[in-house]
C-alpha cells in the first residue's frame, strides 16, 4: 500500500504513482510490454504535486511505445489533494495507466481489468478514467472497469474529465470492444465532460466502437455556478476531433444532471444517452441507449437532453435506437437541439412524461431542431 502525506517541497518537481511502475521510458524506436501483471496495493496521496496515478503504470512521457495487456489492478486510487502549488493544478488517475503520452504507435492497453474504485476530493483539474486518465494517443481494446469513479468533496475543482474507460482521448485514439460496470459521481461545481466509456474526444481523429456502460454517471450538487457540462452514456463531449465516431456502443446507465446554474457559455449543458455536447462534425451509427436521461436544471441556464445527443451542433446519426425516458427543459427522444442530421433511427419512451406513440414522433424527436430529422420509427 502507498499512503502518502502532503511533503514539503520547495521546488517544482512532479510526483508519479503507479502499482507497478510509477514511469516508463523506453527510449526511441524502443517499446515495453508489462504483461500480466497484478496490482493488490492501494494508492493513496494528498501530495499536492500529484501529477499521475495508475493501477498498473503511472505516467510515460511523450514520445514512448508501451504496451499493457492481461493486466488487473485490485488496489483503490485516491488523490486527496486539497490544494495545488502555482503550475501543477493537474492530476490524472486510471485504474491502469495514469497519463500515458506515446509516439506515433501510441500507447495500447488491451485486455486489462481494474476492479477496484478511483476517487478525488481535491481542488485540480485533470482526466480520471477507469483503465486510463489520459492518453495521447492511445488504444484501448478489450478491458473492463468494475470500480466506482468519484470526484467530491468540499472545493471548486477547475475541470474534470471523467470516463470509465479514459477520462480523455487525445491526438486521436481507438476504444474498442471494452464495457464499463462502475458508477461515475462527481459533486463538483466546475466544468466537466463524463461518459460511461470516455469523458471527451479532443483533437484528432478519436473512435469509440463496441462498447457497453452498464452504470449509472451522474453530476449532482446543490452549489450554485456558472460552468457549463457535457455527460453522456458513451462520451459526455467532442471538440477538435473532426471525423469522430461513435458505432455499435450500448449505453445501459442512467444519464443525470441535477445542479443550479446561471451558465451563458456557448457550450451550456447537454445531457444524452451516448453523447452529451456533440461540437464537431461526427458520426453516430448502430448504437443504443436504454438508459434515462434527466437534466435537472434550476436557474437561468439553457440546457438539453437527448435520449441519443443532448446538444448536436453538427454530425450525422443513423440507424440508432433509443427507449428511454428523456427528461429536461428542451428535450427530445433523439436530441435536445439538433443542427445536425438523424435518419433512420428507432425510438421507444416517453419525453417529460409524454410517451412516443405514431401521432407526436415527430414533434418529440427533438426539443429543437434546425438541422435534418427524417426516417424515425417505433421500435417495437
Amino acid at each position: 500500500d502507498l499512503s502518502a502525506p502532503t511533503p514539503e517541497k520547495t521546488s517544482g518537481k512532479e510526483t508519479l504513482y503507479g502499482g507497478i511502475l510509477a514511469r516508463c521510458e523506453p527510449g526511441v524506436g524502443s517499446s515495453i510490454n508489462i504483461t500480466e501483471c497484478k496490482n493488490y496495493g492501494d494508492l493513496i496521496t494528498q501530495d499536492p504535486y500529484t501529477t499521475a496515478i495508475g493501477g498498473i503504470l503511472g505516467n510515460v512521457p511523450n514520445g514512448h511505445h508501451v504496451i499493457i495487456s492481461g493486466c488487473e489492478n485490485f488496489g483503490n486510487v485516491a488523490n486527496n489533494s486539497s490544494a495545488a502549488p502555482e503550475g501543477f493544478k493537474e492530476g490524472y488517475a486510471g485504474g491502469i495507466g495514469g497519463l500515458l503520452y506515446g509516439n506515433s504507435d501510441g500507447i495500447i492497453i488491451r485486455n486489462c481489468i481494474n476492479h477496484a474504485d478511483l476517487r478525488a476530493s481535491g481542488t485540480t483539474l485533470g482526466d480520471y478514467g477507469g483503465i486510463l486518465g489520459r492518453g495521447r494517443p492511445a488504444l484501448i481494446t478489450g478491458c473492463v472497469n468494475e470500480g466506482s469513479i468519484t470526484f467530491e468533496g468540499s472545493g471548486t475543482a477547475q475541470g474534470l474529465l471523467i470516463g470509465g474507460i479514459s477520462g480523455g482521448m487525445y491526438n486521436g485514439g481507438t476504444i474498442t470492444d471494452c464495457s464499463n460496470k462502475g458508477a461515475i459521481l462527481s459533486n463538483k461545481k466546475t466544468v466537466q465532460r463524463m461518459g460511461g466509456i470516455t469523458g471527451t474526444m479532443s483533437s484528432g481523429t478519436c473512435t469509440v466502437r463496441n462498447c457497453t456502460n452498464e452504470a449509472p454517471v451522474s453530476i449532482i450538487h446543490s452549489e450554485n455556478n456558472g460552468n457549463w457540462r457535457g455527460i453522456g452514456g458513451i462520451c459526455g463531449y467532442q471538440e477538435n476531433s473532426d471525423a469522430a465516431v461513435i458505432e455499435n456502443c450500448t449505453n445501459k446507465g442512467a444519464i443525470t444532471i441535477s445542479c443550479p446554474s446561471t451558465t451563458t457559455h456557448v457550450n451550456l449543458i447537454g445531457a444524452g444517452g451516448i453523447m452529451g455536447t456533440c461540437k464537431l462534425n461526427m458520426s453516430f451509427s448502430g448504437n443504443v441507449n436504454e438508459g434515462s436521461v434527466t437534466a435537472n436544471i434550476s436557474g437561468d441556464a439553457a440546457n438539453f437532453a437527448g435520449g441519443l445527443v443532448g446538444y448536436m451542433y453538427a454530425g450525422k446519426s443513423s440507424s440508432d435506437k433509443v427507449k428511454a425516458s428523456v427528461n429536461g427543459a428542451t428535450a427530445g427522444i433523439l436530441a435536445g437541439n439538433n443542427c445536425g442530421t438523424f435518419s433512420g433511427c428507432s425510438v421507444a419512451g416517453s419525453v417529460n412524461g409524454t410517451a412516443i406513440n405514431d401521432a407526436n414522433i415527430v414533434s418529440l424527436a427533438a426539443g429543437t431542431n434546425t438541422g435534418s430529422i427524417s426516417g424515425t420509427m417505433l421500435w417495437k
